[in-house]
């Protein structure tokens, strides 16, 4: 189940936290600091704020359900990395992995055409 969506602070939210997490959770949504992202990313906070503003980090939240209910799975990706992590309700990042990804395409290549029955 996705959640309505991600709200992103770039600074200050340490220092709302008490200094430790960088992920809250407040009406709704959830908060997770610039500076928790961009390690994962090979990018300066800066960078992943900008990035989220123009449209080149993307991010997707899901909720878990069942034996994983309470937890939380947060994807952000850039053009050339990936960062997940794993959080519980109270925000702290119990797993947290990145890695280099594909480069993401545009358009259909012309064998993802063909098998959908569009032109080649």
């Amino acid at each position: 189940m996705l959640i309505d969506g991600c709200r992103f602070a770039q600074a200050g939210l340490a220092d709302n936290m008490g200094g430790m997490a960088m992920i809250g959770f407040e009406n709704g949504t959830i908060q997770v600091g610039a500076e928790e992202i961009a390690p994962g990313l090979h990018l300066t906070p800066d960078e992943v704020m900008q990035g989220f503003r123009n449209g080149t980090i993307t991010s997707i939240c899901e909720q878990g359900q069942d034996e994983d209910a309470g937890r939380h799975r947060l994807t952000f990706t850039s053009a050339s990395r990936r960062l997940r992590l794993i959080v519980d309700a109270g925000g702290k990042v119990l797993k947290r992995s990145s890695a280099d990804c594909a480069p993401r395409r545009t358009g259909q290549t012309s064998a993802a055409a063909s098998r959908s029955g569009g032109t080649k």
